[in-house]
């Protein structure tokens, strides 16, 4: 069994050294990143040797260094395709689910992804950059394409309030959020030149906000931060 160790930070860490996860064999303890998260240094089957976070050597999302990365296409499809419900109105999602009720998918080797948008990918294309896919049917379990559109941010809300979705009272603050914009504020702070209070500005929360998405203690479910199978 994994037992956690001390380094010279006094923090504690799991100590997975050993461990196999797909082709990849956990060799040291390679520190954190700027977001806190765990990085190991494996070495795969095929004889390269790279760093990768824990929490995707955990989840399954890493299982190798990039020598057998999965055909584009029939085999995604298949996996995914696999995970949902048909019925005659709504084609539900049966894998994993986000606090906001929205299907989850996570791609081989890659970031956990809405599923309602890959499913709007996959049948009919790629999705403008800043746009939401929305619901027709008002069903967030729903990866059906003929009940899918895609809106602006703008679109959306109105669809919320037409509808009678939106959110009202002391939740107000939280609609400000959903998971594009969340994935948006990850990836800019990833890639660096923004500070945590500008990103809170831009997109009317707090910095607490922020940080609670940059560290995985909110929302991780569209970042992938943090994130372990059981």
């Amino acid at each position: 069994m994994a037992t956690s160790n001390r380094k010279s930070s006094g923090k504690r860490f799991q100590d997975i050294s050993g461990r196999q996860f797909g082709i990849l064999t956990a060799v040291r303890y390679a520190g954190k990143s700027k977001y806190s998260a765990a990085r190991w240094l494996c070495r795969c089957a095929c004889g390269n040797e790279g760093v990768f976070f824990a929490y995707a050597l955990k989840d399954g999302s890493r299982t190798n260094c990039g020598c057998k990365k999965r055909k584009a296409g029939d085999d995604l499809e298949k996996r995914f395709w696999g995970k949902v419900r048909k019925t005659d109105t709504c084609w539900e999602w049966t894998g994993c689910y986000g606090t906001g009720g929205y299907g989850i998918f996570s791609p081989i080797n890659g970031d956990p992804v809405v599923a309602h948008r890959v499913a709007y990918q996959l049948a009919i294309g790629p999705i403008p950059k800043g746009m939401c896919v929305c619901h027709h049917c008002d069903n967030r379990k729903c990866v059906r394409p003929g009940h899918l559109f895609i809106g602006t941010h703008k679109d959306n809300s109105a669809d919320m309030v037409k509808k009678n979705r939106q959110i009202k009272g002391e939740m107000v603050a939280i609609s400000k959020l959903n998971p594009e914009k969340v994935q948006e504020i990850f990836k800019r702070w990833q890639n660096g030149g923004i500070s945590q209070s500008q990103l809170a500005r831009e997109y009317g929360v707090s910095p607490s906000n922020v940080r609670a998405i940059i560290f995985g203690l909110s929302w991780r479910w569209v970042t992938g931060v943090g994130m372990t199978k059981e």
